[in-house]
């Protein structure tokens, strides 16, 4: 089973962006709120592939334990060869798009980054 990287910093930073994009204020700066926007949406996409990655590999567990019955065997060698598939999947697509902003690889804020002036470049 594959070891999957934390994400709760990145959990962390977008309930922060969630917050920050319900205040009306920030939009008011059309620069800073397509940032944030983007790096929301950038979070969301890394969380979704995270928890699809994780849910499979509990899925992958339990068929696992399924092989050992032999009524089950063969169902559970069939989804475990699905599962795998699939978990092959969302890691090669991760790896595609490399969706990670060079600024949460670093742990640095994004808002920070944008009110400095200093341009964003996102990894791609």
């Amino acid at each position: 089973m594959n070891k999957l990287p934390d994400v709760e910093p990145f959990r962390q930073r977008y309930n922060e962006l969630e917050i920050q994009l319900s205040d009306p204020e920030v939009f008011k700066n059309a620069h800073l709120a397509s940032a944030l926007s983007k790096e929301h949406n950038t979070l969301k996409s890394i969380l979704s592939i995270s928890d699809q990655l994780q849910s499979l590999e509990t899925q992958l567990l339990q068929s696992q334990e399924l092989l050992e019955d032999q009524e089950f065997a063969v169902t559970a060698k069939e989804d475990i060869d699905l599962i795998e598939a699939r978990i092959v999947k969302l890691t090669t697509l991760t790896y595609h798009l490399r969706i990670l902003p060079w600024n949460i690889a670093k742990k640095k804020s994004m808002d920070q980054t944008i009110s400095s002036g200093k341009r964003i470049d996102w990894i791609g």
